[in-house]
């Protein structure tokens, strides 16, 4: 059985709440796939809501913390 590691892997996103802004400066993060009418996040976080501003971001994303 191969055993498995936890690794560091910086990822940038937007700043603010959204994933994706519906008006400018229309903020895109490369990591939302919208592929099929939902949104989906590449790394699997949960529950991205499309609201009149934009797409949500998950509750985990928002909470990353920075690089320091």
């Amino acid at each position: 059985m191969s055993k498995k590691k936890i690794v560091l892997y910086p990822i940038e996103v937007p700043n603010g709440m959204y994933c994706m802004e519906h008006k400018e400066p229309f903020t895109v993060c490369t990591h939302l796939n919208t592929e099929g009418g939902l949104p989906e996040c590449e790394f699997g976080f949960p529950f991205l809501n499309d609201t009149e501003q934009g797409i949500l971001k998950s509750a985990i994303c928002v909470n990353l913390k920075k690089r320091q």
